[in-house]
Formats: structure tokens, sequence, C-alpha cells
């Protein structure tokens, strides 16, 4: 994300200026120079050669930029992308109890990313002083050779017109030395962001294998040509990742046998083969041929990038409303949208927050059927649904009159419901080696695995049974529109107090003690010069040195400190602000709220505030130091230039007002433009997969790029306004400087000083510049502090989930008995339980079950805290939880979600995020669910175990099934008497579902479990059978008793599975 926004911009911002600028600054800085020469002779080389010592300076600190800025900036991309991930899980981190951890290890990141900022932040510092500090010392290299060489040689013609004359040619020079000092640092920061970029793009990218059409495959020796009616084909394949996962796979799929299901164990690489098949994979030898490179795809984990559920379903094809409605239909998804308000104009959100699991993955199986694509990659996609709602659409997809039949497709399908294999021409089994043990035609007797047809059919997932929810998706542009208004006191109010009162304090002392001895320094200088004696030459000069020296150590000062020492402490304060807030809102919050304006939150607006607003803030308060200096000077010279000062104040105010707020709703403009343009590209990164196998890169660069152009507009118009704002500025300067002449002339004869008339001249000579300096980082400050705005309004307007004062006991809860009481809870506006009562008593373990939308979910997410509690009680061990803290009762609660949640750190961190836990205690809980050796072998036999869990978890790589074990794992270092499973087996097989569910009953004993569950056939191993229906108990009781009753809701569910 820093690249396409950050990198960018700065390599963006060396260009602008090596275009506009640096030509002209050079040109400048000649013709500066040979004036000089005119007026002071040989002399004028010593400010050249101060110059070449300050360039020489600037490179030298400029070398070090580069790498220093990679440093910081690679800290600061893993602090956003961590970001960006965890809050695309939030509900997982908070029915985790991670909200507390996964915080503290953020602000870490930034902690970390604002110590390596330090280099950096020196070498920036060196380059402002060098940059401002010709304008101080110059003068007094150029007066003092200029003094000395006179002494030496007996000359004393150092007059006031010499003087002021120099004074205005050093005034002409400075500014392009400035300018040319600046750009050293920037260019080396811009080369160093586009290395960046270059090392990303000179990447390893990834290499499609696969053959395609009969021609190709003609070329190979190891297989015969294609037939006419060959879909795919491989041969001798072994395919995996970093390593072979499956060995010499064959097998080869017709248009007459067009269905063909994959079933195998966890880990055996279903997932390889159908990656290889869409050419993720890589093949380390054989053959993978298929006849088309028209290939629709339908993942594990459901991808939907943002937008409504309409365009999920048509993508970049055209809108054809029969076909729409016979796909919506055929994927059960009719029903969930009559209960929607919006109906298929309902706003998915990010990543599908807004809906359940079970609706996000028949919104992509419709999206892929949409397509009409002559082949069709499915993983598993039938895990997340209900036994009723899979029924459908096996029936209506995949079944003989199903679409999948009707348009000729060629479907390979990874799955572990038994159901569906019914309706497959073929059935291909892999072993836990990877090798197929079986190829053969559906209903041919035999010899689908047992362990695959004792498989049962899941129930839906998702925190929330969002079937009947409609949630409306903040979009970025609403989120920010309130932040365009004008910046106020309050705001300032609001970052000087980040700053600190006492170092803001000092840093004001330093600038003001710089603009006093500026204005010190010039009216010395002109009593230098109008003095007689040549014999007081080292007192004028050691003098001038005196006011130089104190007014550059002012600046270095200040500089100093508000860059090195305030300026962290005010990131470290702001992102703690927006991170704190970010995790204590609620869930309903996040669902409703874009990731894309979050992420800015932490990417852009942190960018501004660490770098743009104390650059603004130093430029601005330098310059408006010396207009004050250069007012004062002024009135002393001619008190009656006074008069002008309402007539001024007056026009550079109405001036200030127009541009200001212009240029600010403009950049703020810019800067909302940026959240869809960072939305698109999470949606991106997170559906590459898809992307790629849908053919859709084209649609997708040209959007980045529509996208991008949006942004280019109002920074367009920015640019516009502030060459306006030069001319008018000239303009203003031009009447000045000719009412201070004209009056000067006006009152010759009188008392008034020509030096002071003179040097007030000089000064209006670089006022302009000064003046459209300090309106344009004025401007810049007020925008940047928009940032700061951004950041108080989200953390003092964003809700916060409920703090009860009451405190649990520490060793609560004790027992685990859970009373249930008349609980009605809300998610948004829908009522999701309507009053529920049920008593569970200590160590029972519980069933859940019930249709998608029932409210089984929302059980477990009330329970967290996690629902809008509208009456009734949840009370644990005797206390209310609606009257302790939501991460108290998550940390106390075991809970393993749906969807398994690891995140880019060590092992060790993902299995112990609060470091209570040693290292043995880890290493036995991978043992026990058959993952260390796992784990060893993928990071080689000869690694020590402390090693192994120092390994990133982005350096492992696990299948679904295996990452839900690592979750599994996790829980066994907590062993609390309060066990959640929401639906935690949905995605593995029934050989690792037996596992998992041995390891919880034998490692939780005496717990209280609750768990959704789709496994009716093994329901006998529960104590009692929990059945919801439309957020209402429908029944409770023993699974045997339930099922004698042949008109019991259960009962029926039990029978339809079972059929």
């Amino acid at each position: 994300m820093t690249l396409i926004g950050a990198d960018v911009e700065r390599i963006c911002d060396m260009w602008k200026f090596i275009i506009t600028d640096t030509w002209a600054s050079i040109l400048q800085l000649g013709i500066g120079i040979w004036l000089l020469q005119r007026q002071l002779g040989a002399v004028c080389i010593a400010p050249v050669i101060f110059a070449v010592l300050s360039t020489a300076i600037s490179l030298r600190a400029g070398t070090y930029v580069g790498k220093r800025q990679k440093t910081w900036l690679e800290a600061v991309q893993k602090r956003v992308n961590f970001t960006s991930h965890a809050l695309s899980n939030m509900k997982s981190i908070k029915m985790l109890g991670y909200s507390d951890g996964i915080h503290d290890f953020i602000q870490a990141l930034r902690l970390g990313e604002l110590d390596r900022a330090k280099h950096y932040r020196k070498l920036s510092s060196v380059n402002i002083c060098l940059t401002n500090l010709p304008n101080t010392v110059a003068p007094l290299i150029t007066f003092a050779t200029y003094a000395i060489a006179n002494k030496l040689q007996g000359q004393d013609d150092f007059t006031m017109s010499k003087a002021i004359a120099s004074l205005a040619i050093l005034q002409v020079i400075m500014y392009p030395l400035g300018s040319l000092l600046n750009s050293v640092p920037q260019c080396f920061s811009a080369v160093a962001c586009f290395q960046r970029i270059q090392t990303f793009l000179n990447e390893k990218t990834i290499q499609d294998d696969r053959l395609f059409g009969t021609s190709t495959l003609e070329k190979t020796s190891e297989v015969s040509p294609a037939e006419p009616t060959d879909s795919i084909i491989l041969h001798n394949a072994t395919i995996g990742w970093s390593a072979p996962v499956v060995h010499d796979i064959s097998f080869k799929v017709s248009r007459d046998s067009s269905l063909v299901a994959i079933v195998g164990p966890v880990a055996c690489g279903k997932s390889t083969i159908i990656n290889a098949l869409v050419g993720e994979a890589h093949i380390f030898s054989g053959t993978v041929w298929m006849a088309s490179k028209e290939v629709s795809v339908c993942q594990q984990s459901a991808w939907l990038s943002s937008g409504t559920i309409r365009e999920q379903v048509i993508g970049d094809y055209g809108f054809s409303e029969a076909w729409y409605n016979e796909v919506i239909r055929a994927c059960a998804l009719h029903t969930d949208l009559e209960l929607m308000s919006d109906g298929d104009q309902t706003d998915v959100g990010a990543q599908g927050v807004g809906l359940s699991g079970g609706q996000r993955q028949r919104i992509a199986i419709a999206r892929a059927i949409y397509s009409r694509k002559p082949i069709a990659i499915f993983d598993d996609v039938l895990s997340a649904l209900d036994a009723t709602t899979q029924e459908s659409i096996i029936e209506n997809v995949f079944g003989p009159a199903g679409l999948m039949r009707k348009m000729g497709t060629t479907l390979v399908l990874a799955t572990h419901s038994a159901r569906c294999l019914s309706v497959m021409d073929r059935v291909i089994t892999i072993s836990s080696e990877g090798r197929i043990t079986d190829n053969s035609i559906s209903g041919s007797g035999s010899d689908t695995p047992k362990s695959i047809m004792n498989r049962s059919e899941p129930e839906p997932v998702g925190g929330v049974d969002a079937s009947i929810v409609q949630t409306q998706i903040r979009s970025a542009q609403d989120a920010a529109r309130a932040d365009r208004s004008i910046g106020d006191l309050e705001v300032y109010k609001y970052y000087f107090s980040s700053l600190g009162v006492v170092g803001l304090s000092m840093f004001g002392l330093f600038v003001c003690a710089y603009a006093a001895f500026g204005s010190v320094q010039q009216a010395w200088l002109k009593l230098w010069a109008e003095s007689d004696s040549s014999s007081n030459t080292g007192y004028w000069l050691g003098l001038y040195a005196l006011w130089t020296l104190l007014r550059s150590s002012g600046l270095v000062i200040a500089v100093i400190f508000l860059w090195i020492i305030i300026t962290p402490r005010s990131g470290t304060r702001l992102h703690q602000a927006v991170l704190t807030a970010a995790f204590k809102a609620p869930m309903s919050f996040h669902s409703q709220t874009d990731t894309g304006t979050l992420v800015n939150r932490f990417s852009q607006d942190m960018q501004l505030a660490d770098i743009v607003l104390p650059v603004a803030l130093i430029t601005t308060s330098f310059q408006l130091s010396g207009c004050i200096g250069y007012g004062i000077l002024t009135f002393v010279a001619t008190p009656y230039f006074a008069a002008f000062v309402p007539f001024v104040v007056g026009l550079l105010a109405l001036l200030q007002r127009f541009y200001l707020r212009t240029s600010k709703q403009i950049r703020l403009i810019e800067l909302e433009s940026k959240a869809p343009l960072y939305s698109h590209m999470i949606d991106t990164i997170n559906g590459v997969v898809s992307i790629r196998a849908f053919g859709w890169f084209a649609s997708y660069k040209d959007k980045y790029f529509s996208l991008l152009d949006d942004c280019q507009k109002p920074f367009y118009l920015l640019l516009c306004i502030q060459r306006w704002l030069a001319v008018m500025l000239g303009l203003i300067v031009a009447i000045l400087a000719t009412s201070l002449t004209a009056m000067a002339v006006g009152l010759r004869g009188t008392n008034v000083s020509a030096g002071f008339i003179g040097i007030a001249l000089v000064n209006m000579m670089g006022l302009g510049e000064i003046l459209a300096s300090l309106i344009m980082f004025w401007t810049s400050l007020e925008t940047s502090l928009g940032a700061v705005s951004r950041v108080k309004t989200f953390s003092e307007d964003t809700p916060a989930e409920p703090e009860p004062v009451c405190t649990a006991p520490a060793e609560w809860p004790r027992s685990g008995d859970i009373q249930v009481t008349n609980l009605t809870a809300l998610h948004a506006d829908f009522v999701a339980l309507k009053d529920l009562t049920i008593d569970i008593k200590s160590g029972e373990k519980i069933a859940i079950c019930g249709r998608t939308g029932s409210g089984k979910s929302s059980l477990i997410t009330a329970m967290l805290g996690m629902m809008d509690i509208q009456s009734g009680s949840i009370v644990l061990d005797g206390q209310d939880l609606s009257q302790v803290t939501n991460e108290v009762v998550r940390k106390r609660i075991t809970c393993i979600t749906q969807d398994p949640y690891l995140f880019s750190a060590s092992v060790r961190l993902n299995m112990d995020l609060h470091g209570i836990s040693n290292d043995e205690d880890i290493q036995a809980a991978l043992v026990r669910v058959g993952l260390w050796s796992v784990l060893r072998q993928s990071l080689g036999e000869g690694v020590s175990a402390t090693k192994i869990l120092d390994a990133s978890m982005d350096d492992v790589h696990l299948s679904h099934g295996q990452r839900q074990l690592i979750c599994l794992a996790r829980t066994l270092l907590r062993k609390n008497k309060v066990v959640l499973l929401d639906e935690p087996t949905s995605s593995v097989d029934a050989a690792t579902e037996a596992k998992m569910t041995e390891i919880i009953d034998s490692e939780f004993p005496g717990a209280t479990i609750l768990m959704i569950t789709h496994r009716l056939t093994s329901i006998h191993s529960f104590d009692k059978v929990m059945v919801l229906d439309a957020g209402k108990l429908a029944e409770f009781g023993a699974p045997a008793t339930l099922l004698a009753d042949d008109a019991s809701v259960f009962s029926q569910l039990y029978k339809s599975q079972a059929a």
C-alpha cells in the first residue's frame, strides 16, 4: 500500500521540481553571482564556496537518506499491511479476545516505525537547516570576507549603497540556493522510493505452467493428442508450492464426464490441484493441459469485492435479467434478497462483511455460473451451507437438470460433501501422501472412502445470521464529507496538546529568537555601513557574527526540537488515539464502514501527521516570524507606511480567505478520492486469484487508472490555484514596493533613515516569495490539520463498546453454568434473537442446530458482547455478562472461529499472543494436534524447536484445514471453563473433524461446550441439542429424546440430512 501511496508521491514531487524549478534556480543563481561580482569583486566567490560546502554536506547526508528511508518505509509498510489485515478480520479478533493484544502489537509496530525513522529525521533536520542557513550565514561570510580583504588592502569603501545592493543581490541568490539544497535529499529520497518499487517489480512473478489447446499438447512427448471432447488432462503432474505437495497425478476430464469431484483427507493436496488448474500452483514435472483459458473459479474462502450483490454476480459481464434471475434462483439467493430492503442493490461491504458466510459463498457460486465459462473450478464451496440450502444448490447447479449440465460446463470440485458425490460423473480420491488412490465413475461402487462418505452436511457460518440483515456500508466519501470544514481552534488545540505544551512553547521561543535576531542582524549591518571608523571593523564584524550565530542557533534548535523530539511523540499519541477508537468500536461499526476509509486513517493521515504537518508548521512559523520582522523594519524606516497596513491586511485576508478555503477543499477532495483507490487495491490483492482466473485483469487495471485519474484532477486544480496565488502576491508586493519608494522620495529631506529605507526595499524584494510560501504552507498546515481533525473526529465520535465498571474475579468462571433469560438481541435494526431463555449446566456439551438465519451464530456473538442486547440477560456463573468488560469475557471464554485467524508474525506469537505460555507448552500443543511434524518438515528437518517457533507464519504453507488445527492448538493453551465453537470443522474432512472433536473432549474435561454443528450423524456425542428457528428456541433436549419424536424440528433436520 505504501508503494502506491507515499513512494509514488515522492517520485512525482521530485520530477515536478526537476522539470519546473531546477533549471530556473541554476540560471537565477548564476546571474546573481555575476551581479555580486560587479559589486564586491572576487569576494563574490565567498557565498559560492559556502554554497558548494553546503551542497557537499547535503550530498553526503543524501547518500544515507535512501538507506534510512528504505528502512523506515519498510516498517511503515509492515504496520499498514498488518493493520489492514487486522481491520479486515476484526470479527475474529474480537471473538478470540485478541483486541488488546493485536492493538498493542500494532502500536508496538508504530513505535518501532518511529524509532526507525529517527535516523531519517536527523538527516532531514540537517537538510532543513542547510536549506535555511544560507539566508542567515551567507551575508556574514560575504561581508566578513569583504571587510577583511579591505582591511588587508588598507581600503574603506564599505558604503551604504554597496551594502544595500549586495544585500539585495544575496537575497536574489539565497532563494534558488535554498531550493537546490532542499532538492538534494528529496532526490535521494525519491530514488530510494523508486528502488523499492523496482525491487517489488523485479520480484519473481507467478508462472502459469499450464498448456492450452490441442497444438500445445501435441508438442509434449509424454501425452498423446487430446480428443475433441477432452477438457482437462493431467499427466504425471507433480504440483506444489515451494516444495511438491501432490505427486504423479494423472487423470482426464472429458465433456461426457464433465462433473468431477476430488476428495481426500485434510492437507492431501486437493486445493493444490485446484490451484494448479487455475494457474496458481507450481508444476514441478508432468503436464497440466486445458482446452480453454476461459475458466471460472470459486475458492474455499469466498472473495467478494466492494459493491452491491448484483455487481458481485455479474462481474465484468453485461446484465441479462433472465439469465441473472435464473442464476440467483439456482443459488438459493432469491429468498435472501426478498428479505433485504434494498434487494440485490444491498452493499456487501469490505470482503462481504455485511453478509453471512453462506451468503458470501452462494454469491461467489452465482458469479462463477453467471460468467458461462466452459470450465469451472470449485474448491469446497458447499462447506458454508446448511443441509437444506446445500441440497437445493446440488440439485439446481450440479444435478441432472442443473445449470452446469445445461451449459455443458466442465466442473472440477474439491469437496467433503458425500451428498454431492452422488451427482458427480467421476470421483478422484487423493491419499494423505498426495497421490491418486482411486479414479472411479461415480456410483460404480465402491470406492468412495469411508472418511468422505461419513462426512455430514455443514451448517452456515458467520458471526451474525445476516441472511435477513441489511447493512448500509458507509462509503469513504460519506465518512469523510464532514471533514471538509475549515479547521478551527479545537483542532489546533488537539494537535498542540499531542505535541506537548512545554515542547511547543520551547519551539515557539526559538522561532521568535530566529526572527528577532534576524531583524537585529539587518539593523546592525545598516549601522556598520553608516559608521565612519574603519578601525573598529573587528567590533562591527564580531557583533554581526554574534547576531548571525544566535539567529542560526534559533533555527537549528527549533528544527531539531520539533522534528526529532516532539513530532514522534505526537505521532505516537495520534496513532494511539485512532487505533484505540478502531479496536473499541463495536462490530456494527466495522460492518458499516468501508475498510479503505479506515486504512486511510492509518496510512495517509499518519503520513500527513508525521511528515507534511511538521514541515508545514516549521515553515509557516519561520515565514510568519520573518514577515513580522520585515514589517517592524519597514515601520522603523517609514512610520507613515503603517497607514498602508489596513489596506494590505484586508487585501491579504481577502486573498487568504479565497485561496485557503478553496485550496483546502480541493486538497481534502484529493485525499478523499484516494480512499476508493486504496479500497480497490485491497480488493485486487485479496481477489487476485479470482481476477486472474476470470480474466478480469484488464478491467481491474482500467478501473484503477480511472480512480487514479480522479485523484489527479483535484491535484491539477491545486497546482493551478497555486500559480494564481503567486501572480496575485507578486502584484501586491509590486504595489507595496512602489508605494514605499514613492513615500521615501516624498519624505526626502526629513529625518527618515536612508539605510532603513534601503533595507526595507531589500526586504520587499523577498516579501513576495515569503508571502507566497507563508500562504501555501499555511494552507498545507491547515490541510494537514485535516488529518488531525479526522483523527480527532474518529477518536471522539466513533461509537465504543460499553465499558462496565464491574470487574470479574480472577478465577471467574469457575464452573461454566450459563443462564440465558428472555434474551432479545439486535444486529443493526434486525432482531436476531427473540425472547430466548435457556439453562445450561456446568460441563454440558451442547450442539446448536438450525437452518440458515435461525440465530445460531448470533447466540455465540451475543455471549461475546458483539450484539446489541435489547432486553434479557446472559449470566455466566452468577455474573451478568453485560456487566463485565467485553474483552475480559472474551479472554475468559475459549472460542474457535469458523474462519481461522492467523497473522503475519512468528508461530510462537500466533499460538500465544499474550506471552503466557512457555515454548515447551506451545510445542506440546502443536504435537497434540499433529502439526509439529508438519512445521518441522516445512522448515527443514534440522531446524531447532526455537527456530520453528520463531519462524514467520507467512513462511509456512498450510492448508485451510491445517490452519484450523493451528487455531485448535492455540485454544489448548487457554484452559477455560467455557468453550464456544463457531462451526470450526466446516472445511475439514470427517477424520480431521473426529480428531478435533476428540481433542476438545479430552483437553477440556468438565468444560461447558457450545458448538454450532453440522455433523448430525454424530449428534449422540452431545449431551443436549439446541434447535433455533428465526431467532427463537424451537427445541432443547437430549438428542435421543428429540429424535424419538418424529414431529420435532431436530428429527426432521436429521432425517433430511440422512436422506
